[in-house]
Order: structure tokens, then sequence, then C-alpha cells
């Protein structure tokens, strides 16, 4: 008898996801994310490290320590509630952001959660968009009186 494993994105709950290994402090991990997730850490990754600056070299990694991934179960499924969608949907909406179809994307979920349109994805909203909203921001900071 067949039988087929379906992997979940650990972090949207979508099926369709592949294991990504990636080094962070020294240690290599992995995780099943979609495509799209995994855009978005390469894109946000390449944020960082354009910032950053090289202070040192981390020691070399043996390939021994990559083990053989297997997919396991998984408990929560990181998917969002009726509600959440809405409320995500009115936030795009009142961007002017449009979310076609059932997905949004890891970007959007982030900006909304954080209330942070820097984090989108560039050229998902107009730059004159971006700006008003991070100075509305930078305006509710200021203090006041």
């Amino acid at each position: 008898m067949a039988r087929q494993i379906i992997i979940v994105c650990d972090v949207t709950g979508e099926e369709g996801a592949s294991a990504r290994q990636f080094g962070w402090e020294g240690k290599v991990r992995s995780i099943d994310t979609t495509d799209e997730v995994w855009d978005y850490v390469t894109w946000f990754m390449e944020q960082i490290v354009a910032a950053s600056q090289i202070v040192g070299n981390m020691e070399k990694v043996s390939a021994s320590v990559v083990a053989d991934r297997r997919p396991t179960a998984r408990q929560d499924t990181g998917r969002h509630t009726e509600q959440e969608l809405r409320e995500i949907r009115e936030w795009a909406d009142n961007l002017g952001l449009d979310l076609p179809g059932a997905k949004i994307g890891v970007d959007c979920w982030m900006a909304f959660r954080r209330n942070d349109v820097t984090l989108l994805k560039p050229g998902r909203l107009p730059q004159e968009v971006i700006d008003r909203e991070v100075a509305k921001q930078a305006g509710q900071l200021r203090p006041t009186g």
C-alpha cells in the first residue's frame, strides 16, 4: 500500500512545504516552509546581512551534524482564525493593499502583527503609502504637551 506524506509549513500551517536548513547561532537548524515563506525569510535575512558587519568567522560545522530530516506530525497547525483573517484583510484594505484569494503572505501577516508596513515585501505598497504610515506611527510616538 502506498503512503503519501504531507509536509505542513511550520510557520503558516499550509500544506506543500519542504524541509529547509539554515545556520543560526552556530547551529544547523531545519524548518519546514512553503516556497513563499522561504522567499520572505531569504529576503528578510538579505536585509539584515546588508545592514550588518562581519566581525569574525564561525567554526566550521561538521557535515555529520546535518541529520536526515523526516517529517513529523504537528499539533499546532499555525492556521489563523476567521476573526484574525478578517482583521488582517480589513487592515490591508485600509492601506489599499489587495489580498486576493484565501492565502495571506507571511510578510503581510508579520506587518499586520507588528503594525509595521516596512516589513512588507518591496512593491506590495506604493512608497507614498509606506511613507504616510511610517509618518503616522512616528507622530503617535512623539510626546505631546
